[in-house]
């Protein structure tokens, strides 16, 4: 330590104030380095659970605006005699927060075909039993529809057009 001092001692009073003030440059830009990173480390995780719950506030929101949409339009196609319960709201509010939250992680595309492939079902009619369809035969109950999810509509589609074809060729 005694030999910088030493040094120091033989430069001129203009060169130690320029290495005074250079030292001073680096001091004050390592130390907004330092804290940059200090920062980044400590406020990125609360920013992005702030974000999270932005996102997870406007979900909800979106929610229970397609719910409302979703009632209303039931309300208006009821018919108005009918006294029939309506499903539950909370189902449909369920439903579309799951999908909103689904399209945090999927594009719309992918969310659309998922849907379409795992969720929504179509109400088919039963067609009569004969020989070209296989439906089981019910004891004493009546069955007035099937559900069935839609991959499986192309193919029962096709099965009932080919039975049609086929009843309408044979000879009477």
């Amino acid at each position: 330590m005694s030999d910088l001092f030493t040094e120091l001692s033989k430069l001129s009073p203009t060169t130690l104030s320029a290495i005074v003030a250079l030292s001073g440059a680096f001091g004050v830009i390592a130390s907004a380095i330092i804290a940059a990173i200090v920062g980044r480390l400590v406020v990125t995780p609360f920013l992005g659970a702030r974000d999270k719950q932005d996102r997870e506030v406007e979900w909800r929101k979106h929610a229970i605006e397609l719910t409302k949409l979703d009632l209303e339009r039931r309300l208006k196609a009821r018919a108005a005699g009918k006294i029939a319960p309506l499903r539950p709201s909370i189902l449909d509010f369920l439903a579309n927060y799951r999908d909103l939250q689904d399209l945090g992680k999927l594009s719309p595309t992918d969310l659309y075909k998922k849907i379409e492939a795992d969720r929504i079902t179509h109400i088919l009619p039963v067609m009569e039993p004969d020989a070209s369809t296989a439906l089981p035969i019910l004891a004493g109950a009546a069955v007035k529809s099937l559900t069935v999810p839609a991959s499986a509509i192309s193919k029962r589609t096709n099965s009932r057009a080919s039975s049609k074809r086929r009843r309408r060729s044979a000879p009477q």
